[in-house]
């Protein structure tokens, strides 16, 4: 399963799920163990940012079951210093960093 976060961008293709905000990316994941989570950082228009779901996210993976794969993390926002603020905050999980090819 892949899991897609970002407010404004369509989805890559039809095999992702997609999570708007930071209530539907934390349900998603605390729900399902995906393969792949597509994170973006900020959130137009607002303060908030999908920081947030990062933490969230290592909370869930360092406290796994044996057995629960770790998602690979791909981050495709356009922020360089929000970025490094997911990568840091996933340190020791396996991330890539995309140019902004999803639209």
């Amino acid at each position: 399963m892949k899991l897609f976060v970002d407010d404004i961008r369509k989805l890559p293709d039809d095999s992702w799920q997609l999570a708007r905000n930071v209530s539907e990316a934390i349900r998603a994941i605390n729900m399902f163990d995906f393969d792949i989570i597509s994170l973006d950082h900020d959130i137009e228009g607002s303060q908030e940012t999908f920081d947030t779901v990062a933490l969230f996210i290592k909370e869930k993976y360092n406290r796994r079951v044996e057995g629960l794969g770790i998602p690979k993390i791909i981050l495709h926002t356009a922020n360089p210093a929000g970025a490094l603020r997911i990568q840091n905050i996933l340190d020791g999980f396996d991330i890539e960093i995309k140019e902004l090819g999803f639209n």
